[in-house]
């Protein structure tokens, strides 16, 4: 996941660490200390596909793409698919 995002994010820095309140794995994108994306991926999406079937899911799922368009509200990326929450009304 990590080299996937570095790869469709280039210049940006990628971090990651685990959420255990969501049981994912959290990645923030940014740069020189913004964070730009932030994207949880739920522990079950990695127990349901194996490593070779990530890159290929997340590409049909068109999730570099999503994460582009959600900007700073967060990207959830579960066994289903991707659910990218309402930005709150102002």
């Amino acid at each position: 996941m990590r080299e996937l995002f570095k790869h469709g994010f280039a210049g940006d820095e990628v971090f990651d660490t685990y959420d255990v309140a969501r049981s994912s794995q959290f990645y923030g994108i940014g740069h020189s200390g913004a964070l730009r994306h932030c994207v949880y991926v739920s522990l079950e999406f990695f127990d349901d596909h194996s490593v070779g079937d990530i890159e290929r899911l997340l590409r049909t799922w068109r999730a570099l793409e999503t994460i582009k368009q959600a900007g700073a509200r967060a990207v959830i990326i579960t066994a289903s698919g991707i659910i990218v929450p309402a930005a709150p009304e102002k």
